[in-house]
């Protein structure tokens, strides 16, 4: 984890011209070999750099085609926002170019950058 947040810290060092970044990774609900569970690393990295705001992401089914329960998307939703006031968007993930279109969409959004113009 030290590692992982270190390298952050390296990527985003803050110069005259930057006064925002925006920060994805692919986080796992459970712990893997290499990282802890989605939630812990979110609290390691607000701890860390103490963000304006934080959002998460979820998307069912995994990238492994397998789908999370409600009662663990609520669960972790919960756990998010009592931890880190973080912001909880669940995305059907069902069709992958369909999904990608609403990160875009939220990236774009974010940045105050608007994803179409109405004339």
């Amino acid at each position: 984890m030290r590692r992982f947040l270190d390298k952050c810290n390296r990527k985003m060092k803050p110069g005259p011209e930057l006064r925002r970044w925006n920060f994805a990774s692919a986080l796992q609900i459970a712990d893997t070999p290499i990282l802890p569970n989605g939630c812990q690393v979110i609290e390691a990295f607000v701890e860390t750099f103490s963000p304006e705001r934080i959002r998460a992401v979820i998307l069912s089914p995994t990238h492994a085609g397998k789908p999370i329960e409600w009662n663990s998307i609520s669960a972790l939703t919960e756990t998010l926002r009592d931890r880190t006031a973080c912001e909880v968007l669940t995305v059907d993930a069902t069709h992958r170019t369909a999904n990608g279109l609403m990160l875009v969409y939220c990236a774009l959004n974010a940045l105050n950058k608007p994803l179409f113009r109405v004339m």
